[in-house]
């Protein structure tokens, strides 16, 4: 067995679990498999399966979580690589023909041999997590209480600005007639939409001649200019004008 440094920052095997459970979910949900390795293993890489309990290896149950590792130089498998991918406080390699631990020499490393049995089974070297110390349980236990307590500081925050949209609402609507004004003239604008729609609509039913109606637009003005001049209310001047508006620009009397 080997001892691995848990900090209380980084996830821990349980949480990385949970977060393969809900993106398969998510997947499977448009129709679709969720695959946390590709289907070939990169070159000089192995292939780690954690299982969470050595019970789900003898039973033949889905290893849990799955990871390409980078081999060293040599062909050797660093276990401390394997920990620090999910959280582990250490690994323990299983021996896939016994289903039992296997311990190497050197409790932080696999050789190339080792890594080419423990694999040669399936292709994955099994491994699962040694019981934990009572050091890395209270960090786990911080972690989860962190957790909790900052998805609650989150959910709070997010809720005040929630809070204070209904309570200034109910306010205005209890000490106030705004509400009442607004929905009023909410209720006069679309009274006024739906007259224009009609409006538009009964035009739009009519085939008009566009020619026709400026001509007599033309002569209907035409008409109103010449009884204002007979009528004295206007007058041409035509000659004073354009010598006013030769001198000053304007063409007022």
């Amino acid at each position: 067995m080997m001892v691995f440094s848990n900090f209380l920052l980084r996830k821990t095997p349980s949480q990385h679990i949970q977060d393969v459970d809900q993106l398969t979910q998510q997947a499977a949900r448009r129709g679709l498999f969720y695959r946390q390795v590709p289907s070939n293993i990169p070159p000089r890489h192995a292939r780690v399966a954690f299982y969470d309990g050595l019970w789900k290896i003898e039973e033949l149950r889905r290893a849990d979580l799955y990871a390409d590792i980078p081999l060293e130089p040599c062909g050797g498998l660093d276990l401390r690589k394997v920990c620090a991918t999910w959280g582990l406080e250490g690994c323990q390699p299983i021996d896939p023909m016994r289903w039992t631990i296997f311990e190497p020499g050197d409790p932080h490393f696999l050789s190339s041999v080792a890594v080419k049995v423990l694999s040669d089974y399936d292709g994955c070297v099994k491994i699962i997590e040694p019981p934990l110390s009572d050091l890395a349980k209270r960090k786990r236990l911080m972690r989860q209480f962190a957790n909790d307590a900052t998805v609650t500081f989150i959910s709070l925050v997010t809720m005040i600005p929630l809070a204070i949209q209904t309570y200034a609402s109910e306010f205005v609507d209890e000490h106030t007639s705004l509400t009442r004004i607004y929905r009023n003239s909410w209720r006069e604008r679309r009274r006024l939409k739906r007259k224009a729609v009609s409006w538009v609509s009964w035009l739009c039913g009519f085939e008009i001649d566009w020619a026709a109606a400026a001509r007599l637009l033309i002569v209907v003005v035409t008409l109103v200019v010449l009884i204002a001049v007979v009528t004295g209310r206007f007058e041409l001047a035509v000659r004073q004008r354009a010598r006013n508006w030769a001198r000053t620009g304007s063409i007022s009397l």
